[in-house]
């Protein structure tokens, strides 16, 4: 096992509203680490599979192994996935990931079912991991179940500096259900009883000069104190909306662009919390 300061850090990216802009977060952070020669890997835990149709490694027969093989138990008294067999390689240099696909669908209700150690699987999976990676960026679901448990609980295999960032729309819907995704992180890092972990939210979209922006601050501020917001925020921006039709990370798709700058000063930020 890895121990110590050879541990990643793993960042899980999560919030329990969609359209918060979470893979893209998490495609853009493992750009702008990879960019800065860190060795990023990259789990996609959504079987929407957006991250891995951003890194080009959607399998469209379904028979390349996924984060399906690795969670769950497929055949009876069958065994587990290591990470180290389901992942690939990526086009970018310094980053490999672990795809989904459309078969992780109720995984929640699967896992549930077959019981037993059902929130560490993907922590005693990143220990088991066989290469060093300065990084682990998990990408969540929409939704707050038992997959979103294990991501959050996987923190446990990565440095004391990991934490769950949540990224958040500050445009009024994006607001509502911030308190609930911070409770749950809050719940079950409580119960874990483990090294103390931290959460940050991240705002994304940002338009400055709107009331929903300063009504959104005025809600964040409630919920988290000033060390629990990241200072960079992500603006609104056509770019990011095309990167996103082209499958690209804005950082190579623009990276003149106001938010390709701003998720380099987010990585810088998250650079500098590393002990």
């Amino acid at each position: 096992h890895v121990i110590g300061e050879d541990k990643p850090m793993v960042l899980t990216v999560t919030n329990f509203k969609g359209g918060a802009a979470k893979t893209i977060t998490s495609a853009c952070l493992a750009v702008c680490f990879a960019q800065a020669g860190r060795k990023v890997l990259a789990i996609d835990l959504d079987p929407q599979a957006n991250l891995s149709q951003y890194f080009r490694v959607v399998d469209p027969t379904f028979k390349e192994p996924t984060i399906t093989d690795v969670m769950l138990t497929l055949t009876p008294n069958g065994r587990r996935k290591t990470l180290d067999e389901v992942i690939k390689k990526t086009a970018y240099e310094n980053i490999s990931i672990v795809p989904s696909s459309i078969t992780f669908q109720n995984a929640d209700i699967k896992m549930s079912a077959e019981g037993g150690g059902i929130d560490t699987r993907l922590q005693h999976a990143i220990e088991d991991l066989k290469d060093h990676y300065d990084y682990v960026i998990i990408d969540c679901p929409p939704n707050l179940g038992l997959t979103v448990s294990n991501a959050i609980v996987a923190l446990d295999a990565g440095r004391t500096e990991s934490m769950a960032i949540i990224p958040v729309c500050v445009d009024g819907f994006g607001i509502l259900g911030l308190d609930q995704t911070v409770d749950t992180i809050k719940t079950i890092i409580e119960d874990r009883r483990t090294f103390p972990h931290s959460w940050k939210i991240l705002m994304t979209k940002v338009e400055r000069n709107t009331e929903a922006y300063v009504e959104g601050c005025k809600t964040i501020a409630q919920i988290a104190d000033e060390s629990q917001v990241f200072q960079t925020q992500i603006s609104k921006a056509t770019a990011v909306a095309s990167s996103t039709l082209k499958m690209e990370s804005v950082i190579t798709y623009k990276p003149s662009s106001k938010p390709s700058k701003e998720y380099k000063e987010l990585a810088k930020e998250i650079e500098a919390l590393r002990g």
